[in-house]
C-alpha cells in the first residue's frame, strides 16, 4: 500500500507532542517547585536513583525498602547516570513527560500502517494525548509505570511492521519497568504466535511466563523478604479465596467487579475513543489480564483513571482503536469512525481530562507561597548529610541522602515495610 505523505498531518503531529510535552514539564516541574509532590512516589524513586547514582545500596528510608523490593524498577538505572550530572528529582518528572508525549509517534506509524492515511493517524495521535488516562498518569508525580505507555505502542509498531530484533529490545526494556508486565508480553506472545510469527510468539510467551514467575517468586523476595504487595489486594481472602468464590458464587464475583464505581472506569477508558477499540477484540485481550487484575482489585486506585494502574491497558485501547478503525474498508465509513472517536476524545477531555480543554483545572501549586518562601529559607540551614524526618510533602524536596524518614518515622512506623 502507497501511503501519501502529508505535510500538514505531520505538522499537527509535531505542534499536538511538542505542547503536550511542554504543558506537561511546565505543570510537573511547577508542582516540584512549589512543594507540591510527595513522599509516594517521587520521593521514593528520587532517593533510590540518587543512591544508585552515588554507588550506595538503593533502600529507600521513605518505605523501609530496597528500590527494586518494591517493584523490578530495573529500568531506572540508566536514570542514576543522569544524576551525576543532573541531581535533580525534575529528571523523573521530565524524562516521564518526555515519553509520555513521544509516545503520539509510534500511535501515528501504526495508525497510518493500518489506515494508510496520515491525516487520519494525525488525528488518532490527538486522541491519544487527550486521554485522561495519560494526563492523569502524568501529573500523579513520578510512576516507572508510565514509561510502560510509549514502550508498549513502539513495541506494537514493530510488530506491525515485523521488525523483530527491535520488537524483542522493545519486550526486554518493558520487562525491565515492572513486575507485572509478564501479563501483557505473556498474552501479546500468544497474539504474535498465532497472528504473525510463531516463534517469535513462543519466545515472547515463554521468557515472560519464566520472568513472571522469577520476579514474583524469586527476585522481589530477595529484595524485601516477603514478596509482590498485590497478594492482599485480592478481595475474598485473596487469590486463592477468589477463585473458590468464582466457582461457588459466581453471581457474587460479578456483581462485585461490575459495581458502579468499577464499572465507571470501564467507561472512562473506553468513551474517550468512542469504543472503538472493541471492534478489535483479539487485539485488546492483550492488556486483558491488566485489566481484570484491576477490576478484582479491592483497592480503589487500581480502578481509578487518576492513578497510574492503567499505564498496560491505555495503549492497547489505542492500537485496538486503529485496528477496529482499519476494519472499514469503504473510506467514508472508516471518516466517519475517525471523526466520531475524535469528538469522543475532545468531549471527555474537556468532562475528565486535565488538558486545557478540561472544564476544571488541575490543582498546580503557587512555588511564590509564603509556605515555599519559609521552607526554602528552612532548608537552607539543613545538613546534606542529616538525618531528617520530615511531613509527607516535603519529603521529595530532601530525599538525596541516605536517611529521610517520612514524620513520625523513625520513632513510629508509617507506611514501613510491607
Amino acid at each position: 500500500m502507497t501511503i501519501r505523505r502529508d505535510d500538514r498531518a505531520r505538522s499537527l503531529l509535531a505542534i499536538a507532542v511538542l505542547g503536550y510535552i511542554m504543558l506537561f514539564v511546565y505543570w510537573t516541574n511547577r508542582q516540584q517547585d512549589a512543594i507540591g509532590t510527595q513522599a509516594f512516589d517521587l520521593g521514593i524513586y528520587d532517593q533510590g536513583v540518587w543512591l544508585l547514582s552515588h554507588l550506595k545500596s538503593p533502600f529507600v528510608t521513605i518505605n523501609g525498602r530496597q528500590l527494586f523490593g518494591d517493584h523490578t524498577t530495573f529500568i531506572l538505572i540508566p536514570f542514576a547516570v543522569v544524576y551525576r550530572v543532573i541531581d535533580s528529582a525534575k529528571v523523573l518528572l521530565t524524562v516521564q513527560s518526555v515519553a509520555l508525549g513521544l509516545g503520539a509517534i509510534p500511535a501515528f506509524l501504526i495508525a497510518r500502517e493500518k489506515l494508510g492515511n496520515e491525516a487520519q493517524a494525525a488525528a488518532l495521535s490527538v486522541v491519544y494525548l487527550l486521554h485522561p488516562v495519560l494526563g492523569w498518569t502524568n501529573l500523579e508525580h513520578f510512576h516507572p509505570d508510565a514509561l510502560e505507555i510509549p514502550l508498549v505502542l513502539l513495541t506494537m509498531y514493530f510488530v506491525v511492521k515485523e521488525r523483530w530484533i527491535r520488537y524483542f529490545v522493545c519486550v526486554a526494556l518493558l520487562l525491565l519497568t515492572k513486575e507485572d508486565v509478564a501479563l501483557l508480553t505473556l498474552a501479546l506472545g500468544v497474539y504474535v504466535a498465532l497472528k504473525h510469527n510463531r516463534r517469535v510468539g513462543q519466545i515472547t510467551a515463554a521468557v515472560s511466563g519464566v520472568y513472571l514467575i522469577l520476579a514474583f517468586w524469586w527476585i522481589l523476595p530477595a529484595f524485601n523478604g516477603v514478596g509482590t504487595v498485590y497478594g492482599g489486594r485480592v478481595p475474598f481472602g485473596g487469590p486463592g479465596g477468589f477463585l473458590r468464590r468464582l466457582l461457588t458464587h459466581p453471581g457474587e464475583v460479578v456483581a462485585y467487579v461490575l459495581a458502579r464505581k468499577r464499572f465507571f472506569y470501564l467507561w472512562q477508558l473506553f468513551l474517550p475513543v468512542a469504543f472503538a477499540a472493541w471492534l478489535a477484540p483479539s487485539v485488546l485481550l492483550i492488556a486483558s489480564a491488566p485489566l481484570a487484575v484491576n477490576m478484582i482489585a479491592s483497592f480503589g486506585y487500581q480502578y481509578d483513571i487518576h492513578f497510574h494502574y492503567s499505564t498496560l491497558i491505555l495503549p492497547m485501547i489505542i492500537v485496538a482503536t486503529i485496528f477496529g478503525i482499519a476494519r472499514f474498508t469503504d473510506d467514508v465509513l472508516r471518516r466517519l469512525a475517525v471523526g466520531a472517536v475524535v469528538v469522543a476524545s475532545v468531549v471527555t477531555a474537556f468532562l475528565w481530562g486535565p488538558t486545557p480543554l478540561w472544564k476544571g483545572h488541575p490543582f498546580i501549586a503557587d512555588p511564590n507561597s509564603e509556605l515555599v518562601a519559609s521552607f526554602r529559607q528552612a532548608e537552607r540551614h539543613l545538613p546534606k548529610d542529616a538525618i531528617v524526618s520530615a511531613y509527607y510533602g516535603w519529603i521529595p524536596q530532601i530525599s538525596h541522602r541516605e536517611e529521610v524518614y517520612m514524620f513520625p518515622n523513625p520513632w513510629k512506623a508509617s507506611y514501613w515495610g510491607t
